[in-house]
């Protein structure tokens, strides 16, 4: 469940320039526990949305599970040692 469900809170999204991002980033990373660094605002300045037509999990022989299944698999087999 999303934090924001849990907290009963709307977020107020609103648009910020990429360079007031960078701006405060850059502040940011000046302090302990910097929450964004410049390079992470760079990368979201890059398209990284899938193109129809390329090949998705199935093609590739993946398949996408819960997060909550995986760690159940995995806490399960941890038990069982």
């Amino acid at each position: 469940m999303p934090a924001r469900r849990a907290a009963n809170v709307k977020p107020i999204l609103a648009p910020v320039p990429f360079v007031v991002s960078h701006g405060m980033a850059w502040i940011a990373e000046m302090l302990p526990g910097a929450a964004v660094t410049r390079n992470q605002v760079e990368l979201m300045q890059i398209d990284t949305v899938a193109t129809p037509g390329l090949p998705d999990f199935g093609d590739v022989g993946i398949s996408p599970r819960a997060m909550e299944e995986v760690l159940q698999s995995m806490l399960g087999s941890r038990r069982s040692r």
